[in-house]
C-alpha cells in the first residue's frame, strides 16, 4: 500500500522538477530572442536614420537628384539612346533644336548608381519596419519583406526615372521634370500632392526636411544629369 502511494509522489516530484526546469529554459530563450530582437531594431533604426536623413541628408539630396552619366550614345534626328552609368532613351524633335539648347519629349532612363542607392534605401526602410513591427507588436507586413523590397523598389525606380519634359544644354547637362509615373501615382493616392511632411518616410527622399521642398516636389521629380565626357567635351572646345 505504501509504495503504491510512494511511486506516484516520487514521479510526480520528478514531473514538477522537469516542468520548471523547462519553464527557465524557455523563459531564458525568450529573454535571449528579445534581447537579440532589441539589437537588431537599435542597428536598422540606426541605419534608417543614416540612409534616409540624419547628418549626411545633403549627400542623398545630391545623389537622389543629381545622377551622373558617364559613357556613349547614339544620336539620330529626332533624338538619342544612351547608355553607361545611365542607360535609356530620349526623344528631341528638330524644330525644338536651338542648338546649344535641345527640348525633349519623354525621357526614359535608369541610372545603375542612383538604382542601387534606391534598392539601399529600400532595404534599409522595409526591414527597419519589420523590426519595428516585432518589437513593438503593432501589426504585421502585408506581404513578405523581400517581396515588399522587390515591388517598393521597381515602383519607385519607374515612378522617378520616367519624365515627360528634358531641356539638354551644351549636349552635357540634362534637366528633366515631371515624371509621368509621378503623375500616374497621384491619380491613384491624390495625397501625393499634400505639403505632407509624411513624404520624408518614404524610402527616397522626395521631400527634404530640412529644406522643406513642398509635396508636389515628387510630381516634379527634376533631375539634373551631368554627363561627364560631354562636360570634358564642352571645356576641351570638342563640343562647342
Amino acid at each position: 500500500m505504501l509504495r503504491k502511494i510512494i511511486l506516484p509522489l516520487v514521479l510526480l516530484v520528478f514531473a514538477q522538477q522537469d516542468f520548471y526546469g523547462m519553464k527557465e529554459e524557455r523563459e531564458k530563450e525568450g529573454a535571449k530572442e528579445n534581447n537579440d530582437l532589441e539589437k537588431q531594431y537599435k542597428f536598422w533604426l540606426g541605419m534608417e536614420g543614416y540612409m534616409n536623413g540624419g547628418d549626411i541628408w545633403f549627400v542623398w539630396a545630391i545623389l537622389d537628384n543629381v545622377p551622373f552619366q558617364y559613357g556613349n550614345s547614339k544620336i539620330w534626328k529626332h533624338g538619342e539612346a544612351y547608355y553607361g552609368l545611365s542607360n535609356g532613351i530620349g526623344f528631341f524633335p528638330s524644330f525644338l533644336n536651338f542648338g546649344w539648347l535641345k527640348i525633349g519629349i519623354g525621357d526614359a532612363h535608369i541610372n545603375v548608381i542612383n538604382t542601387i542607392i534606391k534598392f539601399m534605401k529600400t532595404y534599409t526602410t522595409i526591414t527597419y519596419d519589420y523590426y519595428f513591427i516585432l518589437k513593438n507588436k503593432c501589426g504585421v507586413l502585408k506581404n513578405p519583406v523581400w517581396l515588399n523590397i522587390l515591388k517598393w523598389w521597381l515602383f519607385y525606380t519607374i515612378v522617378t526615372d520616367i519624365h515627360l519634359f528634358s531641356f539638354k544644354f551644351f549636349n552635357c547637362v540634362k534637366i528633366k521634370i515631371l515624371s509621368i509615373g509621378a503623375v500616374v501615382t497621384s491619380k491613384i493616392n491624390g495625397d501625393l500632392l499634400c505639403d505632407s511632411e509624411d513624404l520624408w518616410c518614404f524610402p527616397f527622399n522626395f521631400e527634404y526636411e530640412q529644406l522643406r521642398v513642398p509635396g508636389y516636389y515628387f510630381i516634379l521629380s527634376p533631375r539634373i544629369e551631368l554627363d561627364i565626357p560631354g562636360i570634358i567635351n564642352y571645356l576641351s572646345g570638342s563640343n562647342k
